[in-house]
């Protein structure tokens, strides 16, 4: 049976681009398994977008059929493909049809990175498996009878390749993250424990915006945005993938400056920035994890160098957040210990909390009165005394569970209770004087980065799990779940009586409150993982198609 018009089509092959005999080979099998498949032509896209053939292909499609090769990372057709099917998939979860359309990856190359993403629907590793093993599983997936032989199936075709040595950056604490998108472009983003994304993201493209929403500017950095941005004195400040921090004018988008602190190998910028006393201080991502990038401060007017801090393991820990209190800076994860606090205006140290154990600090951080609390690498949660040269004053290992922990989201703290989410997919409630756990909460997948926030009596976090959760802060029983097309990496922001977060699936999302019902969204090109920032009646955002946003509530 020939493969139909693509109107009538239920499987949707998304592959690279090229002339891989294995895609050829591929339509020839499914051709004469009986099956009817679209396969994209060369053309696939107009100005940055997919070509309407391709989006009604994939919107009729029942069965999204992903080829992951060495080329898949840097496909920019194959994100704007998963973004536009896992939109779909996305309104089908939230509208209760959660068997409508199934993702199937199918894995081609030894050297190919797998992510989560790639063991959201039907996983079938070809590189490793059998081909009558591999075979059998793609035919399960599409509803057929299994083959009892190879028969004359080409095998010699599908032999996995292998081009380039890999490096070696795959370790027992290696977590690897597949980026979904809603009908625009995703990179694909490797992370590493003690290091935010590793990414190979796709061109810039156009930035478009759904109508619902009004946006008042879109800002194009060289690179993606993987933190939130920080508003100050009518500026936005934005780290980027491409090394480059930029001040943005936030009533005009217009380009103020730009410094490159990645230096010469353009290490992403992953930290938001601390802005205080007319002082910007960032960093950026050295992958190397016995080594750091420098830190610096520069000044918010023309962005001048007021002083930088060699790296050299300093400041081991570049993606949480820095926090300005209390006349000084504290950096998570100084010199491999708890927590550091330097002079904002020199950079000198005053004090720091060792490491204890294993423990090293992790997350970002929070201070109430005069103690500070942070998250570790190993599980725990810690208290610090900033009065008294950071004391430790307790260090509670909350994992409750078998597997490996880490605290990566920022403590929230409330009524002499400290919440903070786990990856091993427990929020977590510790009385904020003793360290003593109180109840735990439990979502369906890790609570990666998104840092709680506590209001109306309810702890709000976002999962792994494609939502954001309610939990009620005395007792830990859930109260509702906001779905979303995409994991919640984005931490909350409350304004105006509604809760503002960010998901893969490129949609910035407004939720009631009292009831989690989602009144409005504000859609990027590209995963949002950042939490919005919220000053008068205008939302700032970073998104991982490389861009700034500003869009009126």
């Amino acid at each position: 049976m020939a493969a139909q018009p693509y109107d009538g089509i239920r499987i949707f092959v998304s592959a690279p681009q090229g002339k891989d005999p294995r895609l050829a080979a591929l339509r020839t099998l499914l051709s004469a398994w009986g099956v009817a498949a679209y396969f994209p032509t060369p053309t696939r896209e107009v100005g940055g977008q997919l070509t309407e053939q391709a989006q009604a292909a994939i919107r009729g499609c029942t069965i999204f059929l992903r080829l992951c090769t060495e080329e898949t990372p840097r496909a920019y057709w194959m994100s704007l493909e998963a973004g536009t099917f896992l939109g779909l998939q996305s309104d089908d979860y939230r509208q209760g049809r959660t068997a409508q359309r199934q993702q199937v990856n199918i894995i081609l190359d030894r050297d190919y990175a797998v992510a989560p993403f790639d063991r959201a629907g039907v996983f079938i590793d070809a590189a490793s498996a059998a081909p009558l093993v591999w075979l059998n599983q793609l035919r399960a997936a599409l509803r057929l009878a299994p083959l009892t032989s190879l028969g004359s199936f080409p095998v010699a075709l599908f032999k996995p390749r292998r081009k380039f040595p890999r490096r070696a950056v795959v370790t027992a604490g290696l977590a690897v993250v597949g980026l979904a998108a809603t009908g625009t472009a995703i990179g694909l983003v490797v992370k590493q424990l003690g290091h935010q994304p590793i990414v190979i993201g796709p061109p810039t493209p156009t930035p478009t915006v759904a109508p619902s929403a009004t946006k008042k500017w879109a800002f194009a950095t060289g690179g993606l945005i993987t933190a939130a941005v920080a508003v100050a004195a009518g500026v936005v400040y934005a780290g980027s993938e491409d090394g480059q921090i930029y001040a943005i004018d936030a009533a005009t988008g217009a380009k103020r400056w730009s410094v490159n602190v990645g230096g010469a190998s353009k290490f992403p910028v992953r930290r938001t920035p601390a802005i205080a006393n007319g002082l910007v201080f960032t960093q950026a991502d050295n992958p190397d994890t016995e080594t750091s990038a420098p830190m610096y401060a520069l000044r918010s007017a023309d962005g001048s160098q007021a002083w930088q801090l060699p790296g050299t393991g300093r400041f081991p820990n570049e993606f949480s957040d820095l926090l300005i209190a209390n006349n000084a800076l504290y950096v998570p994860g100084y010199y491999l210990g708890l927590v550091g606090a330097l002079d904002p205006a020199t950079g000198k140290e005053l004090a720091a909390a060792p490491q204890v154990g294993s423990s090293t600090g992790f997350s970002g951080v929070t201070i109430v009165n005069s103690t500070l609390y942070g998250g570790t690498d190993d599980g725990g949660v810690y208290a610090v005394d900033v009065s008294n040269k950071l004391r430790l004053q307790w260090l509670q290992i909350v994992n409750n569970t078998n597997q490996s922990a880490t605290i990566r989201t920022t403590p929230a703290v409330a009524n002499n209770t400290v919440y903070v989410g786990s990856t091993d997919g427990n929020l977590y409630a510790l009385n904020a004087t003793t360290g003593k756990q109180l109840w735990h909460y439990s979502a369906d997948d890790a609570f990666s980065s998104s840092s709680p926030v506590v209001v109306n009596g309810l702890v709000l976090i976002g999962s792994d799990d494609h939502a954001l959760h309610a939990v009620d802060a005395t007792t830990g029983t859930g109260r509702w779940k906001a779905l979303t097309g995409g994991k919640v990496y984005s931490s909350p922001t409350v304004a105006n009586g509604l809760v503002y977060f960010g998901s893969f699936d490129n949609l910035v999302y407004a939720v009631e409150i009292a009831t989690g019902k989602v009144v409005k969204r504000y859609q990027t090109n590209g995963p949002v993982v950042g939490a919005p920032s919220i000053v008068g009646n205008v939302l700032y955002i970073g998104s991982e198609d490389n861009y700034v946003y500003a869009f009126d509530l």
